[in-house]
Formats: C-alpha cells, structure tokens, sequence
C-alpha cells in the first residue's frame, strides 16, 4: 500500500512537472524566470526595435550580449571579448575574477561597454 502510494505521488509531480515551462508560454504571456540561465547584474538598452543586454560573466570569458524584441525571448549574438592574455585565465585559475556589473550605451550609432574586472 505505501509502494503504491509512494509510486502514484511521484507519478503525479513529474506529470505536473512536465507541464512546467520558464519563459515565453506562445500565447502572450510568460512565467519567469525567461531566461533559464545566471545573468547576474544585466544591463538592458534599446535601439530601434531591438532590445541589447549584457550581464556579468564572473569566471566565464566573454561578457555575452543577448538581444530580444520583446524582452521575453532572448538570443545570444556575440561576446565582447574572447580571452584575457593574462596569466592564468586560460585554465580558470581566477573563479569569480570575470566580469562584474556591465554596462551598455548606444549613442550616436556607436556602442560602448564598460565592466570591472578582477
């Protein structure tokens, strides 16, 4: 009885769970989190129809930029930079020593980017 019981709850939270979905839900709405991923401390622009964001990468080289039209349904398109020719960066040896806080400006049909970096 309680292998049956145990069975038919767990059979029920994966079903439930299957029907879970982040972000765009195809019918005008979302639930968040729309970006199933950490980009911590974003920055968001907009230029034209388009929407920019760049976010903190810690450790991970590259500084990513995403862009949306909507704001819910994100891309990757680039990164600002690949590597660091510093000692050690090329074998992770400077966990959390990435980026921190960007920020993204548009003005004048030139982009800029800033960042600390550790």
């Amino acid at each position: 009885m309680k292998r049956n019981t145990i069975l038919a709850l767990l059979l029920c939270c994966s079903v439930s769970m299957a029907h879970a979905q982040w972000g765009d839900q195809g019918n005008g709405t979302y639930i968040n989190p729309i970006l199933n991923a950490d980009y911590s401390d974003p920055d968001i622009i907009r230029v034209g129809e388009h929407f920019y964001m760049v976010a903190s990468d810690f450790h991970f080289i590259g500084m990513q930029i995403l862009e949306s039209d909507d704001m819910v349904n994100w891309r990757l398109v680039t990164q600002v930079y690949k590597r660091f020719d510093l000692p050690g960066w090329d074998t992770n040896g400077h966990y959390a020593g990435g980026s921190w806080a960007p920020s993204i400006r548009y003005h004048e049909e030139r982009t800029a980017y800033r960042t600390l970096t550790k």
